[in-house]
């Protein structure tokens, strides 16, 4: 009996642990089932939404798998709890798992293509400056998107659709998005370059490439997705707008291909005329010619003349080029020449001045003292220069020497008067 009331207790104490365990448990989550949401899409569409109910929900501890490929954004009621990229985030708040909620997954790499072109309601109105009156233009072609910013897009974009949402609706919202932007873009761009109608499909590339840049930065800032490979594969007028411009250019291009014409005529009757002139004055020679040849030279006179007659012309404008050539060249040499020789004077009408003004007792020139003298010139120089300092010739070395013819003093080359007795040497 003993051992029995033992038992028994161990056994209420064990119950009773038990039952606290399960408790504590119960009140920490653990135990419940753990589950994950993975990703059941590809990598082909730009987003996929999946839902959760709160029956889904209850009793599991639930993690999101989110692909490397894609982000997710986490939201409820609308709004975005957490946003995930690459790997398992659990789908819980404050300890609790979150019930009733969306998982939008967002593709980091897929472009999906949109194809635009503008309504007769749409079409851009726009003064052309040829014509000089306004004419509406339409244009169509395609370009990519991809999402930069999933927040963004989502906020901006995405909840604005709410139980409505699908991924159509969506593609359809982005190209009606693209296409009023486009509308507004080429409009401006074909103003402020002034383009004609005949302008538009060489400057294309231009446009496409200024409008696709306007609606990338455009989207991104507002919408968070971006536009890649803008194209733009045609942009027209209405019929009738087209049918008269191109009768306008077709008239200015008749006009311009008229005078073409015209003066290539002109010219051609010009020609003519000269031929004719040449002609008479050819018979009028040939005429001369047989009046005055008559022995059997006379061919051969005439085609020496005939030759004559034509290299005349150029034969005197060669001549009188080479005399004017000539007359040229030697009035430079002259003029070059009265130049030096008026400097030689004025530096020897100098040097003379100078010796009158330094002249010494019993006829001695004090010249010496300052002194040698350029040959050319007659200006003074020290001792060593090698260029006379006042017409720049170059000047002999002082170990050069001659004698004086009047007094027998040695004098160095190139001095003009000598220092002893002030005669003057020549060149």
């Amino acid at each position: 009996m003993k051992y029995a009331g033992i038992a028994i207790g161990v056994v209420v104490v064990v119950a009773v642990l038990a039952i606290v365990i399960y408790f504590l448990l119960k009140k920490n989550n653990v135990g419940k089932k753990k589950d994950f949401v993975e990703f059941d899409g590809n990598n082909t569409e730009l987003l996929k939404v999946k839902s959760l109910s709160e029956k889904e929900c209850k009793g599991r501890s639930l993690s999101a798998i989110v692909p490397p490929t894609h982000d997710a954004l986490i939201i409820r009621n609308g709004a975005i709890v957490n946003q995930c990229s690459g790997g398992e985030f659990p789908l819980t708040e404050n300890g609790v798992t979150i019930r009733t909620l969306k998982i939008m997954y967002v593709s980091k790499t897929v472009r999906v293509t949109i194809n635009w072109g503008t309504q007769e309601k749409q079409r851009i109105p726009y003064r052309d400056p040829k014509i000089g009156k306004i004419v509406s233009v339409g244009a169509y072609g395609e370009a990519e998107v991809k999402v930069s910013d999933p927040s963004k897009f989502y906020l901006n974009l995405v909840s604005n659709f709410g139980d409505t949402f699908s991924i159509d609706n969506l593609q359809e919202r982005i190209r009606t998005l693209v296409v009023d932007e486009t509308v507004k873009a080429i409009g401006k761009v074909i103003n402020e370059k002034k383009l004609s109608y005949v302008d538009f499909e060489p400057a294309k590339f231009d446009i496409q490439k200024e409008v696709g840049d306007y609606l990338s930065v455009k989207f991104t800032n507002t919408f968070g997705f971006e536009v890649f490979d803008f194209i733009i594969k045609n942009m027209n007028l209405a019929q009738e707008e087209e049918e008269e411009i191109k009768r306008i250019y077709a008239e200015d291009s008749d006009y311009e291909r008229g005078k073409v014409i015209y003066d290539r005529n002109e010219e051609i009757k010009e020609r003519e005329r000269q031929s004719e002139r040449r002609r008479k004055e050819a018979i009028r020679d040939d005429k001369e010619l047989d009046d005055f040849l008559y022995n059997r030279e006379r061919d051969r006179e005439r085609d020496d003349i005939e030759y004559e007659r034509k290299n005349r012309h150029e034969d005197q404008d060669r001549l009188w080029a080479r005399e004017d050539k000539e007359r040229d060249y030697k009035e430079r040499i002259e003029n070059k020449h009265m130049d030096t020789v008026k400097d030689i004077e004025i530096s020897r009408s100098e040097a003379e001045k100078v010796k009158n003004q330094n002249g010494g007792e019993n006829g001695k020139s004090s010249l010496g003292n300052a002194g040698h003298h350029c040959s050319v010139c007659g200006a003074s120089y020290k001792p060593g220069a090698k260029y006379c300092p006042s017409c720049g010739m170059t000047l002999p070395s002082e170990e050069i020497s001659s004698k004086c013819p009047d007094c027998g003093s040695e004098v160095p080359w190139g001095t003009a008067y000598c220092p002893r007795c002030g005669h003057k040497f020549g060149k």
